[in-house]
C-alpha cells in the first residue's frame, strides 16, 4: 500500500541542512500563482535530484502516473490516472542521518496546492513523508486527502495513540507495526501517522514539533533520514499541483522569526529546540537573579499571574504567529489550582512549546515571609505543575520582582532546586493600566541588549482585546528593531525544569 517508496533509492544524497532560511518567511497561503515549465517524468518509477538540494521520487503501480518538477524550490505536480498505487514527493534526504533535536533548527515545510479528483482509491495522503533509522520508522503527517470518506484512520494504521495540537490544528496520532518493502528491503518496521482532523490546502508543517509530540505520547523515534512533501493515492484519478513547496531547517535557536506587519501567519517558526526538547540545556550553576537575556537582540516575552480567563486567547494568538513565550503561573489567584481548567491550560502551555515557570502559589512578597514559608509557597505550586506536565519548574518570577540580594530568599529558592529568579528590563505597564502607546514607547527604547519583557494574563481593567493589542504592539516594535523572540531557556541558556 504505502511501502513502495524505498525500492527506488539506489544511493544516498547529501541534502544541505540550511538553505539560507529564505522560504520560512513566506506566507505559503499567498503563493497561489500557477507554475509552469520544468520537466515531466511520464509513467516511470524514478528517483533523482531536483532543484538545489531537493530530491524527488515518483512511483506508480502500473501505468498512468507522472511527476512534473517545476523550476522553483520543491514545487511539483503529481498526476495519476487509474494507477493501482501512486506517489510523488519532493524534499530533503540526508546522507548522514540527523537527530532532529540538535539539527540547528526545526524541520519546517511550507506548502500551497490545488487538487483534482474526489476519490483517491482506497487511501490518499497529502502532507509530509519520511523514514527514520534505529529504530526503523516510516512516518506520515497528513494534512489533506482526496476521498470524501473523512480523515484517514483505522486498524490498518495501527492503534490510535492520542491527539496532538500542532500547526493550528488537531491531529490524531496512529502507530502500528508493518512488514514489507522499506529502506532496507523487506523488513519489519514501525509506522507513525499524524492525521489532521480538518483538511487544509496551504500552510506550514513544523515536522519537528510533530516529532516532539509523538515522543510525549510514548513513541520512540530514531534518526531522521528524510522529510519530503508528498502526494499519494491508492487508486482513482486526480492531481495535486503544488504552487508552493519548500522544506528547510530553520536557523538560530528556538524562535527565529520574521514579521510582515500583522498578516495571518506572518510570524513564522524557524525552528530550534523548543522547551520540550530542552535536554541539551545545562542545569543552572546556583540560584541567581536575571533581568535580561545573555545575547544581544534576543527577546523573551513573559506573562505573569496565569492561568486566567484570557489565557486561551493569548495562546491562540501565539500559536497563530508561530512563536513561544514564558508563563510564570500561580496556583491561587485569578484561577484556582483546583479548577480543571487550571491543569488544562498549564498542559496546553507546555504542549504548545512555551516555558512554564513558577510565580509562587499565592503571590506573596517573598521578602516578607520566612525561609520555610518560601519553601511551602514554591512546593505547592511546583507540585501542581508537576501533576499537570510531569516536570518541576527551575525558573521563577518573584512577586513584585523582589528579593534580589536577600539571602533568605536566595537560599530558600536555591535549596528548592530553582536556578533562576527572573525579573525584567522592559515593562509593558499593563498592571498599571498603561495603554498600547505607552508600551510602544517603552519597547522602542530597547537598544539591542538582550531583553525580558513583563506582561500579565490579567490585570485590573483588562479585556481579551486589550491584552492582545499590547502583545501585537510589542511584537511590531521588537521585530522591526531586529529582535529574535526566544523562550526563557534560550534567553538564559539553561534548562527551565529541575
Amino acid at each position: 500500500m504505502i511501502n513502495k517508496t524505498m525500492k527506488l533509492i539506489t544511493g544516498t544524497f547529501l541534502a544541505s541542512l540550511l538553505m539560507a532560511g529564505k522560504t520560512l518567511a513566506v506566507d505559503a497561503c499567498q503563493q497561489r500563482q500557477q507554475l509552469s515549465g520544468g520537466r515531466t517524468i511520464y509513467n516511470k518509477n524514478e528517483t533523482g535530484r531536483g532543484n538545489g538540494n531537493y530530491r524527488y521520487e515518483i512511483w506508480r503501480d502500473g501505468n498512468g502516473g507522472e511527476l512534473t518538477l517545476y523550476p522553483k524550490d520543491a514545487c511539483f505536480k503529481a498526476s495519476w490516472n487509474n494507477a493501482g498505487d501512486y506517489l510523488g514527493r519532493v524534499g530533503l534526504v540526508w546522507d548522514q542521518y540527523i537527530n532532529y533535536k540538535n539539527a540547528g533548527g526545526d524541520i519546517i515545510a511550507n506548502y500551497a496546492y490545488k487538487k483534482t479528483g474526489d476519490d483517491g482509491g482506497t487511501y490518499s495522503y497529502i502532507g509530509i513523508y519520511g523514514w527514520m533509522d534505529n529504530p526503523q520508522i516510516e512516518y506520515y503527517i497528513v494534512d489533506d486527502w482526496l476521498h470524501n470518506r473523512g480523515a484517514p484512520g483505522g486498524s490498518w494504521m495501527g492503534s490510535q495513540k492520542g491527539t496532538i495540537n500542532v500547526d493550528g490544528g488537531t491531529y490524531k496520532v496512529w502507530s502500528g507495526t508493518r512488514t514489507g518493502a522499506s529502506k532496507w528491503g523487506e523488513s519489519t518496521f514501525t509506522q507513525i501517522f499524524s492525521v489532521r482532523t480538518t483538511q487544509r490546502q496551504c500552510g506550514q508543517i513544523n515536522v519537528s514539533e510533530h516529532f516532539r509530540q509523538w515522543e510525549k505520547l510514548g513513541l520512540r523515534l530514531g534518526s531522521v533520514m528524510e522529510a519530503q512533501i508528498l502526494a499519494e493515492s491508492g487508486g482513482g484519478s486526480g492531481s495535486v499541483d503544488f504552487t508552493y513547496a519548500a522544506v528547510e531547517i530553520g536557523k538560530g535557536g528556538s524562535n527565529n522569526a520574521s514579521y510582515n506587519g500583522g498578516q495571518q501567519n506572518s510570524w513564522n517558526q524557524q525552528g530550534g529546540q523548543q522547551q520540550q526538547s530542552a535536554s541539551s540545556y545545562p542545569k543552572g550553576t546556583g540560584m541567581q537573579y536575571y533581568s535580561q537575556c545573555k545575547n544581544p537582540k534576543q527577546w523573551a516575552m513573559t506573562f505573569d499571574d496565569g492561568p486566567t480567563q484570557f489565557a486561551d486567547a493569548v495562546l491562540d494568538y501565539l500559536k497563530e504567529k508561530g512563536v513561544h513565550a514564558t508563563f510564570f503561573v500561580l496556583g491561587n489567584m485569578y484561577m484556582q489550582q483546583s479548577d480543571p481548567n487550571w491543569s488544562r491550560i498549564i498542559k496546553r502551555m507546555y504542549n504548545e512549546g512555551h516555558v512554564v515557570g513558577s510565580h509562587t502559589y499565592s503571590h506573596k512578597d517573598l521578602t516578607t515571609i520566612s525561609y520555610q514559608e518560601i519553601r511551602n509557597e514554591m512546593k505547592q505550586l511546583e507540585d501542581a505543575v508537576y501533576a499537570a506536565i510531569g516536570k518541576k519548574p527551575a525558573f521563577m518570577r518573584p512577586p513584585y520582582g523582589s528579593g534580589n540580594g536577600n539571602q533568605n530568599v536566595i537560599k530558600a529558592l536555591g535549596d528548592a532546586g530553582y536556578h533562576a529568579a527572573i525579573t525584567w528590563n522592559l515593562d509593558s505597564g499593563d498592571w498599571n493600566n498603561k495603554d498600547v502607546n505607552y508600551a510602544r514607547q517603552v519597547f522602542s527604547g530597547a537598544n539591542g541588549q538582550g531583553s525580558i519583557s513583563l506582561n500579565h494574563l490579567q490585570y485590573n481593567g483588562s479585556t481579551k482585546d486589550s491584552i492582545l493589542a499590547l502583545i501585537k504592539a510589542e511584537m511590531d516594535v521588537m521585530l522591526q528593531k531586529g529582535y529574535k523572540m526566544v523562550t526563557m531557556e534560550e534567553c538564559l541558556g539553561m534548562s527551565a525544569y529541575q
